[in-house]
């Protein structure tokens, strides 16, 4: 703070005594720097567009000599330019300054009563209830002008988890003095109002449960005892003799020979095939090419034990119908059995339908068409009674050529019939 006897500065304002009024102006050190916040920050966007108003309100409210306030203006414009701010954005808040309303002085105080509680989500159902019910406080107390007008509701902060943790004021506790019925008594008593040693307790730094979350925690591992099951394991232990000549990609040693004798049959003849028993030619060439060759065995008997389903067990999911996971499906309908009664396929009028009149013949009123009756044949019988079928040799299909082209055939012969009207020339009288 700088004052003098001509003026004195306070923060950001200075007050100077020209004649006999005090003029106010804004204040910045000569050491100062831009500290705007920059156009670019991360900040909400709604909150960097309005501080170039904010600013700018300050300075018209803080300065009183309008040629000054005018410089200020222009000053504070000039350094939201250098930290990026848009030219349009300043004007536009400049102009919304200047057609600001004058902020009006508050009126009386309220004499009202205040309830103060403390908030909760259902603060505005209490508020609902007390002015609601308020009118038989008033009909009660109609001496007591407190009572004419219901109260101000206001709200006291839950305590959070930093006050109860720490305290902004620790000695502003008072602390209870000693109360003592009779005359007091020389010795030592329990002090009322400090706590004990232990009150204080601070939250742990070892282990997870509990711990200090204003300390790192370090990884935390749980030492299980041994489990029972263990303790009956007869296993021999790390005693076993695992051949060197076994790796990971299978038994890598050269050939090996046994050198003993060579074993007898159970009836002690030896049986050794004859030359003529191998037969070289069958044995395959490994360097010669050869078809495919494929074994067909039996099945193993661990396949009955194999607990993997079969392919026909898996199921894929319907794509038709209406519950097709994953895909929309389109307005699914049932075909639902007409009702008998109330349905609006029901015949009211009990009228015969198109299907009950019987459509007469076609050949009743339309030229009729050729008929044909398929009788069953007669077969022809001997003398003796028996049925005479030819055999597959008497029919000769080759001479049928009632199907095929063939020339004009000519009968050496004069057709006579007794049908015929003679030919008469000479008639007499």
């Amino acid at each position: 703070m700088e004052y003098s006897e001509e003026s004195v500065t306070s923060l950001d304002t200075r007050v100077v005594k020209e004649g006999n009024k005090l003029v106010f102006d804004l204040y910045n050190k000569e050491t100062d720097r831009n500290t705007l916040l920059s156009y670019e920050s991360f900040h909400p966007r709604g909150l960097v567009n309005s501080l170039p108003k904010s600013q700018l309100l300050r300075v018209d409210r803080i300065v009183t000599d309008i040629n000054t306030k005018e410089l200020r203006m222009k000053e504070m414009q000039q350094k939201f330019l250098n930290r990026g701010y848009p030219k349009d954005l300043i004007s536009k808040q400049t102009l919304s300054v200047k057609e600001s309303k004058p902020i009006k002085k508050k009126g009386k105080p309220d004499d009202r009563l205040v309830l103060v509680t403390q908030f909760n989500p259902n603060s505005q159902e209490i508020s609902r209830i007390v002015k609601r019910h308020w009118h038989i406080l008033k009909e009660c107390n109609k001496d007591m002008e407190v009572f004419n007008n219901p109260p101000l509701m206001a709200y006291k902060r839950v305590k959070n988890l930093r006050d109860q943790l720490t305290s902004t004021d620790v000695g502003s506790k008072k602390k209870e003095r000693q109360v003592f019925l009779n005359k007091k008594n020389l010795g030592c008593f329990p002090c009322l109002g400090c706590p004990g040693p232990g009150r204080y307790q601070l939250p742990p730094t070892v282990g997870f449960v509990g711990h200090d979350y204003t300390k790192f925690s370090s990884p935390a591992y749980s030492i299980h005892g041994s489990h029972s099951d263990h303790q009956k394991d007869c296993s021999p232990g790390p005693r076993y003799y695992v051949d060197p000549s076994l790796t990971r990609f299978g038994r890598s040693a050269g050939p090996a020979y046994s050198m003993l004798a060579r074993g007898k049959p159970e009836d002690k003849k030896i049986v050794t095939p004859a030359p003529g028993i191998y037969s070289p030619e069958k044995c395959l060439i490994p360097t010669h090419p050869r078809a495919p060759s494929f074994s067909i065995g039996s099945r193993t008997r661990y396949r009955t034990l194999d607990q993997v389903p079969a392919p026909n067990k898996y199921t894929l999911p319907s794509l038709i119908g209406p519950r097709v996971p994953g895909k929309s499906s389109n307005p699914a309908c049932s075909l639902a059995g007409r009702t008998q009664h109330g349905g609006h396929a029901e015949d009211l009028a009990q009228t015969p339908g198109p299907a009950h009149y019987q459509s007469p013949e076609t050949s009743s009123y339309l030229r009729r068409g050729p008929a044909f009756s398929m009788l069953g044949r007669h077969p022809a019988k001997a003398m003796n009674g028996e049925v005479i079928v030819p055999g597959p040799g008497s029919y000769c299909p080759e001479k049928v050529a009632n199907h095929r082209n063939r020339a004009p055939a000519y009968s050496m012969g004069i057709r006579h019939s007794e049908y015929v009207t003679p030919l008469i020339i000479n008639v007499s009288d």
